[in-house]
């Protein structure tokens, strides 16, 4: 008899949990969040803009080779900017803070999913070549710094596509990273970029 309530309570545990429908961000979209430690800012790029103004979140595959037979290579450049405060209208104002993100990387061949892990040390003058590198810059207005335009360099991250559609010319997604920058005390400022999910951004072959 035990186990027959047992056996009942758990159906119905597992009957009434709920189903959570997962999606992966905003179409179109580059999402996640600059994580400065003390503060951080979301972020969010701006929509697919009509008229004069352009694609605010574009892949860009094109290969290469270095002349000998059998080693081409692709170079994989994911860019983003989160700029105005209308994301639809690129001639609106900004509201405080702009900033761009970039993710470049390499790989042997082009297949509809695959992972890019770097551990390389970062720092500033590193001779190293890593096989990812990711470019996050912020440009904002503080009370205590006034105007800062301010660049982060890293190759220490994770990149997951989970979708690379060359028919349709989307790629989807999400990446974690860290970015670094020499202060003007000599030492070593760090920003995590995490939760980057993007969701069937435009795909340019060169």
């Amino acid at each position: 008899m035990k186990n027959l309530f047992l056996l009942f309570t758990l159906f119905l545990f597992f009957s009434c949990e709920p189903n959570v429908e997962f999606t992966a961000g905003s179409e179109n979209r580059l999402s996640g969040i600059a994580d400065f430690g003390a503060w951080y800012a979301n972020y969010k790029s701006d929509e697919y803009m009509l008229g004069d103004c352009f694609d605010s979140e574009v892949c860009s595959i094109s290969k290469y080779d270095d002349g000998d037979t059998g080693n081409e290579r692709y170079y994989i450049d994911i860019n983003s900017i989160d700029y105005y405060n209308d994301p639809n209208n690129c001639y609106s104002n900004w509201d405080g803070m702009q900033h761009s993100l970039r993710i470049i990387t390499t790989t042997d061949q082009i297949e509809e999913t695959f992972q890019v892990s770097s551990g390389n040390s970062a720092y500033i003058g590193s001779d190293e070549s890593p096989i990812l590198t990711i470019i996050y810059n912020i440009k904002r207005y503080s009370a205590a710094q006034g105007d800062e335009n301010i660049e982060y360099i890293g190759h220490v991250g994770f990149l997951d596509v989970a979708e690379l559609n060359n028919d349709e010319a989307f790629i989807s997604g999400s990446f974690y990273g860290t970015v670094y920058r020499e202060n003007e005390f000599g030492g070593i400022d760090s920003v995590m970029i995490k939760n980057v999910v993007f969701n069937k951004i435009n795909v340019y072959n060169q």
